[in-house]
């Protein structure tokens, strides 16, 4: 085929009763490699999401995730900045859980990408999302950590949080012998955006195998707060000095 590729969406749609968990899935086409490069969804209800790649059995977030974290719209799509590749015939698994407990809801995903039809070598780099759910009592201060998972290198950046009201924190890394990331306590509101307008921070914060990412975070509301931090970025392997990223230009070519 003269034309190595050309723009392609997967649509996921479901149909949740109230407070439904249930799991759909899709599979790629068996000719071609896709790039996904930026995703968004339709829904009422607010829901949960983790997808799973079962070709590398590889799961895109550590915990499901709100869907304000990690879907935009088509006006404000969420933009992957490290584009994941599906190879040809890859099954996506897709949890999902409505979190109205009355109402039922509605979903339709969209995967937006780089369909190609031509061999892609991938890279030592994967897209990823480490969350962290924080229940705050009122008014209250609760101490916590996310730990790096063990089998690989990750590099944030991207700063998201889904929140019920505001709330304010402070982080720390044994990365970094523990020194803080902030001079003081700053709030949620200006440090970490939404899937549809993410803080992409200026220098990616890299954090080895097994490092704790430290916080503090203290509830401004009088009322409990659910909080969900979510860092977007790359798990790395392999020698990450010349590590190979795949990109839209690239495949294109």
């Amino acid at each position: 085929m003269a034309n190595k590729g050309h723009t392609f969406s997967y649509v996921i749609t479901a149909a949740l009763t109230a407070g439904q968990k249930t799991q759909v899935s899709i599979i790629t086409e068996a000719d071609s490699t896709f790039l996904v490069e930026r995703i968004y969804a339709r829904y009422i209800r607010d829901f949960k999401v983790q997808f799973t790649d079962s070709v590398f059995n590889y799961k895109w977030s550590n915990l499901p995730v709100y869907a304000a974290n990690i879907f935009g719209t088509p006006e404000f799509p969420a933009k992957i900045l490290d584009p994941i590749a599906l190879p040809p015939s890859t099954e996506l698994l897709v949890d999902l859980e409505n979190l109205d407990a009355v109402n039922p809801s509605d979903i339709e995903i969209v995967l937006e990408g780089w369909r190609i039809y031509a061999p892609v070598a991938l890279s030592t780099r994967r897209w990823y999302q480490y969350v962290k759910n924080t229940v705050l009592p009122a008014s209250d201060v609760v101490s916590d950590s996310l730990q790096i998972n063990g089998d690989s290198d990750f590099l944030i950046k991207k700063l998201i949080a889904r929140k019920d009201g505001e709330a304010s924190l402070r982080m720390a890394s044994t990365e970094m012998a523990g020194r803080y990331l902030t001079s003081q306590f700053i709030q949620l509101s200006n440090q970490f955006g939404r899937a549809i307008l993410p803080n992409i921070i200026a220098h990616p914060l890299k954090l080895g195998r097994l490092t704790l990412l430290q916080y503090e975070m203290r509830n401004l509301t009088a009322a409990s707060n659910t909080v969900q931090l979510c860092f977007e970025g790359v798990k790395m392997w392999g020698s990450q000095t010349a590590a190979e990223e795949i990109t839209p230009a690239m495949a294109r070519r």
